[in-house]
C-alpha cells in the first residue's frame, strides 16, 4: 500500500476505535466504492482517496451512507 494511504488507515483506526473493526471496514466491499473495498481504492486510485476519507468522517459523526 502506498505511504500516501497511511493517513487514511490511521483515520479508519480512529473512526472505528479498534484495529479489528477498522480493517474489517477497509477490506469489505462497499457499494459506495462501486463494489470495491476501501483498501483497493487506496491501492489503485489516488484520485478517490478523498472519497474514502470523507466516508470515514461521516462514520465518525454518525452519518451512515
Amino acid at each position: 500500500m502506498s505511504g500516501d494511504a497511511e493517513p487514511i488507515v490511521e483515520h479508519a483506526l480512529e473512526a472505528f476505535g479498534s484495529e479489528e473493526k477498522a480493517w474489517h471496514w477497509l477490506e469489505r466491499a462497499n457499494p459506495l466504492f462501486d463494489g470495491n473495498t476501501p483498501i483497493e481504492i487506496l491501492q489503485t486510485d489516488r484520485s478517490r482517496y478523498e472519497l474514502v476519507d470523507d466516508e470515514l468522517t461521516k462514520i465518525e459523526h454518525g452519518v451512515f451512507s
